[in-house]
């Protein structure tokens, strides 16, 4: 049974994304897509199980299993758009505090360069 949950799941995926190979190539190497199908298969058994005395149709399992392959792509991506947000937030974070610390070495510059104003009075007498 698990072989033809895979085949079923792994054909929905090269169908549904058969012009975007890279997504594709992603779902099929994901390292949970193995946990996917094992959870569908022991779905269906549970479904069997409870309905004693009534098999379920290839065609109504069929569309259990693609029902499955995409919900297993759409959280992939969005786990994989998490890890990405996560890193651009890290990133900026990094940027923000270095900038911070620029803006703090330029005020100890200004600061440190900072002379009395009492040259700028003495000119002014000069001048009268």
């Amino acid at each position: 049974m698990r072989a033809q949950v895979e085949a079923i799941f792994n054909q929905w995926i090269n169908a549904t994304f058969r012009h975007k190979p890279n997504l594709s190539v992603f779902f099929m190497k994901h390292e949970r897509k193995q946990i996917a199908i094992d959870n569908i298969c022991q779905e269906i058994v549970k479904a069997e199980q409870s309905n004693i005395g009534h098999k379920f149709d290839k065609r109504k399992w069929q569309t259990v299993i693609e029902a499955g392959a995409k919900m297993f792509c759409d959280a992939a991506i969005k786990f994989k758009e998490q890890q990405l947000l996560s890193e651009i937030e890290k990133q900026r974070q990094i940027d923000e505090a270095e900038k911070l610390k620029k803006a703090e070495e330029c005020l100890e510059d200004v600061t440190k360069e900072d002379k009395p104003t009492s040259y700028l009075n003495d000119s002014n007498k000069e001048d009268e």
